[in-house]
């Protein structure tokens, strides 16, 4: 039953996400040092599902970074700063905007793009609302 109302939702998102474009973004979890999410994670899947590259997808896990090369990385269009486990503050995002051009900081639910199972019912309704916001 599980199972059913998970492949419905993501059925429904992917109708949804398939005419969205593709958005340039860093998955940030962590602070001092600088840490993201990038390939062999599942919050890398989650970001490609919901059409989001990864401008770390050349790393590997969780790899320590330089702010200040962010734009030597790819230049995101979207900095997001997970709600866990780094308790990431405005004063983070501003920190990081100024490494950026115009990349626009989103506080996202860590959870939900961390944790799988049973959460990926909930999941895709906010990664819709999340998208329409954008």
């Amino acid at each position: 039953m599980l199972s059913q109302k998970i492949n419905f939702k993501r059925n429904n998102f992917k109708a949804f996400i398939n005419q969205k474009p593709v958005l340039k973004v860093a998955y940030f979890i962590w602070r001092t040092p600088w840490m993201v999410a990038a390939n062999n994670t599942y919050i890398n899947h989650i970001l490609a599902l919901n059409k989001l590259d990864n401008i770390y997808k050349n790393k590997d896990r969780y790899p320590e970074i330089e702010i200040k090369n962010i734009r030597l990385e790819g230049d995101p269009d979207l900095l997001f700063l997970s709600s866990e486990p780094y308790p990431f503050k405005e004063e983070h995002a501003f920190e990081l905007r100024r490494c950026t051009r115009q990349a626009k900081t989103i506080f996202v639910d860590g959870e939900l793009f961390s944790w799988h199972g049973s959460r990926l019912v909930k999941a895709f309704d906010y990664f819709q609302q999340l998208r329409e916001r954008l």
